[in-house]
């Protein structure tokens, strides 16, 4: 939660996201896409970013809340 403020908006909402809807889940970016309603490239960005920041990790295809 410390690292929110520095996160963009839209990092910030998928990160919520991903720890509230998909909990403890393996999801795809088209996965967090179809239920966020957002663009695919958009999301893409954010979770780039994410991982930047070391909030996520991604295996392959698959994003994982760290």
């Amino acid at each position: 939660i410390r690292k929110l403020p520095g996160l963009t908006n839209t990092e910030r909402g998928i990160a919520c996201l991903l720890g509230t809807v998909f909990d403890g889940e393996e999801v795809t970016i088209s996965g967090i896409a179809l239920k966020a309603k957002m663009d695919y490239r958009t999301v893409e960005g954010a979770i780039k970013g994410l991982e930047k920041k070391g909030i996520i990790k991604i295996t392959e295809n698959t994003v994982i809340l760290q």
